[in-house]
């Protein structure tokens, strides 16, 4: 169909009116008060969504955090209802320990639990910043096994936020928290550093020559590095908060 110039000059401006009006009505939405009076409200872009760094999954009595390749600080302890929770990065604690599923699952430590925390690439530290946690790892023969995974730039890192006197046992392939063959406790793997907490801590090792590659940072309290069958090494020692000793 061949059309005039005057036409197709009225043909075009239609159309522009109409694009015009259909980009009015996308910008903003009318609506109608109680007194009858029409009132623009603007449309705002939504938030971007928040992709999880940790993700969290709940099996039968074993709970396992899986981190990604980013740096993360994950912090665990208990609360008043002795039900696990964490944060990620100085965030909110939270008491949902399966991020798959609906509504809040929450993970109480029982007999022979198992909680394994592998945060994945990145300078990752985990933070235990609760005796309680401890306590009933041990009471309930519960073990937390803190997988560091592959390091970043300057290597992962185990933080004791407890104030209590603990015990580390290094060994060949992790360093443990000293129990009895009835007790659970604290497992780590492949760190590059290790924090102590608030009260005296000491770290050994049973026999033979243990080697820990990597960094004991004294932060509170007493620090006592015990050797009495043999050798320990250990690449680095930094005081920053209190006294060191060894045996």
């Amino acid at each position: 169909m061949k059309l005039n110039s005057r036409a197709y000059d009225r043909l075009v401006h239609l159309y522009q009116l109409v694009l015009n009006r259909v980009h009015a009505l996308n910008s903003a939405a009318f609506l109608v008060g109680d007194s009858g009076t029409r009132q623009s409200v603007g449309l705002e872009p939504l938030d971007p969504r928040i992709q999880l760094s940790v993700t969290s999954t709940v099996s039968g009595g074993t709970l396992t955090m899986n981190g990604d390749a980013a740096s993360d600080v994950v912090e665990v302890r208990l609360n008043a209802s002795n039900n696990l929770e964490y944060r990620v990065n100085n965030g909110v604690f939270t008491d949902d320990l399966d991020t798959t599923a609906t509504g809040s699952q929450r993970y109480l430590i029982a007999g022979g639990g198992v909680l394994n925390i592998n945060l994945g690439g990145g300078d990752d530290t985990l933070v235990v910043s609760s005796d309680a946690l401890l306590a009933r790892l041990k009471l309930f023969n519960a073990q937390l096994n803190y997988n560091a995974g592959a390091s970043g730039v300057n290597g992962d890192a185990f933080e004791s936020g407890m104030t209590g006197n603990q015990t580390w046992r290094i060994k060949s392939d992790r360093i443990d928290t000293d129990r009895s063959s009835s007790e659970g406790g604290i497992n780590i793997f492949g760190i590059k550093e290790m924090r102590t907490g608030v009260g005296n801590d000491t770290f050994a090792y049973q026999s033979g020559v243990e080697n820990f590659a990597g960094r004991i940072r004294d932060v509170f309290g007493t620090t006592t590095l015990s050797a009495p069958e043999g050798s320990l090494r250990i690449s680095d020692l930094v005081s920053s908060g209190g006294p060191l000793n060894v045996n």
